[in-house]
């Protein structure tokens, strides 16, 4: 397996720092990538109050794929839309939100 050599250049100098294998390389560069996935997003309703608009994934406690609306001056859920709700439905409960 082929090596590859990290240097840098320091005062005009290449200068080796280290050498690893093509294997451990790559396997750094896969954590480099951060995968983000949109989940959540800040809304107000009718009366200003702010809220957070997510759909989880996997979750024990909550169904799955369903949208909530977590109440962020209480800390309760206010709503829930089942998956296959239409997003225009949620549009209408809140302001400049956009759901992915």
């Amino acid at each position: 397996m082929p090596n590859i050599r990290i240097t840098a250049e320091v005062d005009g100098k290449i200068v080796p720092l280290n050498t690893i294998s093509t294997e451990s390389f790559e396997a750094i560069k896969a954590l480099e990538k951060p995968k983000e996935i949109p989940v959540a997003r800040y809304a107000s309703n009718r009366n200003d109050l702010p809220r957070l608009l997510f759909r989880p994934t996997i979750n024990i406690v909550l169904k799955s794929g369903r949208i909530y609306a977590l109440d962020l001056g209480r800390g309760v859920l206010s709503n829930e839309w089942a998956p296959s709700a239409d997003l225009s439905e949620v549009k209408t409960f809140y302001q400049g939100v956009q759901i992915v």
